[in-house]
């Protein structure tokens, strides 16, 4: 005991020498669930709610990457979280719940106390043996949709599986059933939304794809309410891309863009290892622009239209997809022109890098480039393609942006505004130092207004729109952010003229890992 404590004294003294990593901790597990009816489920509010702010904000991450049994080496392999935090501004009230989402590889897990094999990002130490099993490949639950009347949320990953969710307590009913015959491995976790003319509803936009021939058989379709995929075209692909993340909706066409950046996915069930199973081919292969219909009226057979990039590149999300006329297309996408800070040296998510201050200081972070593709669908030519800055004309810094948003009443429409997250602020050598970053597009003027607090680590900022407002940038933007030296979690409310301006801020009872997405669901 007298050892123990010398070494507990000895590794505090040196925790002192070297000053607290409290960056650290934003990646700490955190097991606790809180459902309503809790008397900590009614948050105090610092400042005032905007009246018309009322609905839900319901944001998916991480929440438990170490058990008894086994470690995840990645926080995107860690056991999913959903939260929703609960508006009514004319009443300055936020309540509050979180879950676990008991996934199917939750469920197969031991009472939390273990990791069981999967073969999203890297392996678990000690590592698994045998071959993975793809059913339960439903954890990392990226992003979220509910459809107007459901009592459910449905869950999307990169993979087919996605998960339901009850809309009220927050308890995971199980994996989405289709009521459809189309069959996957791989999906996409960013859809996109159309009014179908046919059905006169909303429907969502996805792609899901077959392993076929050393490459997949991927299908665009549409999902109604109904939970009916109606593929709307397919191609063939020839290899196995490493995501195809998003997709975009503009007019009536879905656009998914594949990117030269390989899986083999043999490889990867048998070295437990997605990031390690991959081949970059930027520098000598091709980005390619696949155009699928989706108004019923057109012929669904005609072949889905395919346009090659003048230059390769790699993206996660999309911005904006917005038609000048009636077959000019402006693609908005955050782009990686080189894969450094995602995979290789350095893998995106990987404990390690991202503990280490002086590996996550000199590492690449986030996209390289925004770029506006000018895409002629008639000709099936990119005319040109456009670098969007992202500097602070101020601080003359260059910033590296991810995690974009924009308001959503403008999403397929001509806009000016989004809105990110960025590290390295102000020119920092720091990585943690994050911020927050509005980017007017229009103007070339670039960062237009940020949001920073020293020590404060900031997450995805998501648009909710003023619908009294006149302007594009009339909304607040909510944020959930880590305090460093103080351990705790706070959404933060943003004016979205003046990102400088906080309006409230309500301190959560948990303390969130970083997240990934949300997705805000006004009430009526």
């Amino acid at each position: 005991m007298k050892a123990a404590g010398l070494l507990l004294l000895l590794s505090s003294l040196s925790s002192l020498v070297r000053g607290e990593d409290y960056f650290a901790r934003w990646y700490n597990d955190e097991s606790r669930e809180i459902f309503g009816g809790e008397s900590t489920s009614t948050l105090e509010v610092k400042g005032q709610l905007p009246v018309y702010l009322k609905g839900d904000l319901i944001r998916l991450g991480p929440t438990l990457a170490h058990t008894e049994k086994k470690n995840a080496t990645n926080f995107v392999d860690s056991f999913g979280r959903i939260t929703k935090w609960t508006f009514s501004g004319s009443e300055n009230l936020v309540t509050y719940k979180s879950a676990f989402i008991r996934s199917s590889l939750y469920n197969a897990s031991d009472d939390l106390t273990n990791i069981p094999s999967h073969i999203t990002v890297q392996p678990t130490e000690p590592k698994s043996r045998g071959i993975p099993d793809l059913n339960t490949m439903d954890n990392t639950d990226v992003y979220v949709h509910r459809f107007e009347n459901s009592d459910e949320y449905l869950t999307f990953t990169d993979f087919h599986i996605g998960n339901r969710v009850h809309a009220d307590s927050l308890h995971t009913l199980g994996n989405t059933q289709f009521n459809d015959e189309l069959k996957g491995t791989y999906s996409g976790s960013h859809y996109g939304e159309y009014f179908d003319r046919s059905l006169g509803e909303n429907v969502i936009v996805n792609w899901i794809g077959e392993p076929k021939a050393g490459g997949i058989h991927l299908t665009v379709y549409k999902m109604g309410d109904n939970l009916v995929r109606k593929a709307v075209g397919t191609v063939d692909l020839k290899f196995t891309p490493y995501s195809i993340h998003a997709l975009t909706v503009a007019g009536d066409y879905a656009f998914v863009v594949v990117n030269p950046v390989q899986i083999n996915f043999l490889e990867t069930g048998l070295n437990l290892c997605l990031s390690c199973s991959t081949s970059v081919h930027l520098d000598d292969g091709k980005s390619i622009i696949y155009i699928f219909p989706l108004d019923d009226s057109t012929d669904y057979q005609q072949k889905v239209k395919q346009i090659e990039s003048p230059q390769a590149f790699f993206s996660f999300h999309h911005i904006n997809g917005v038609f000048v006329d009636d077959e000019n297309l402006q693609l908005d996408l955050c782009i990686y022109t080189t894969m450094d800070g995602v995979l290789g040296e350095n893998v995106l998510g990987n404990f390690n890098d991202i503990l280490d201050p002086d590996i996550r200081n000199n590492m690449a972070s986030f996209c390289t480039n925004v770029w506006r593709l000018h895409i002629d669908i008639e000709q099936e030519k990119v005319l040109s393609i456009q670098d969007v800055p992202i500097t602070d004309p101020y601080s003359n810094t260059t910033y590296h942006p991810e995690l974009m948003s924009i308001n959503p009443n403008y999403v397929g429409k001509p806009y000016c505004y989004f809105y990110s997250l960025t590290t390295h602020m102000n020119g920092s050598e720091k990585y943690e130092d994050m911020g927050i970053l509005k980017i007017d597009t229009c103007s070339g003027k670039g960062v237009i207004s940020s949001f920073y607090e020293s020590g404060v680590y900031v997450g995805e900022p998501v648009f909710v729109p003023d619908p009294y407002g006149a302007d594009e940038d009339d909304g607040v933007l909510l944020v959930l952010s880590r305090d460093g030296e103080e351990d705790v979690s706070r959404l933060l409310i943003l004016d979205a003229k003046d990102l400088t301006i906080v309006l409230a801020e309500v301190t959560a009872p948990l303390k969130h890992m970083f997240e990934f997405h949300g997705k805000f669901f006004p009430s009526n």
